[in-house]
């Protein structure tokens, strides 16, 4: 399985409307304002979008319990794994 190479430790930022521009929410990463989402349409979506790192990883390790699990289970976590995986794969490749 591939590794999530993408940027860690998102954090939802509310910037102040200026001359230039509207109020409006980014998504931002380290101490530096390094921008991964501009102008997201609600809180709602921003919440979602800043957990996203955390919620692969998570993912992840759903997704390796359920390769591993023993046959009591094998219909519930091969579905489990295979929806896991799924989703996996759509933000990795």
């Amino acid at each position: 399985m591939k590794e999530f190479k993408g940027t860690k430790d998102w954090k939802i930022v509310k910037l102040k409307a200026t001359e230039f521009q509207t109020e409006r929410t980014e998504i931002q990463f380290g101490n530096d304002g390094e921008c991964v989402a501009e102008f997201v349409h609600n809180d709602y979506d921003a919440k979602l979008i800043a957990a996203a790192p955390e919620l692969l990883k998570e993912l992840i390790k759903i997704n390796k319990l359920a390769e591993c699990s023993d046959d009591r289970f094998s219909s519930y976590s091969d579905v489990i794994y295979h929806d896991s995986l799924k989703a996996i794969n759509k933000a990795l490749n």
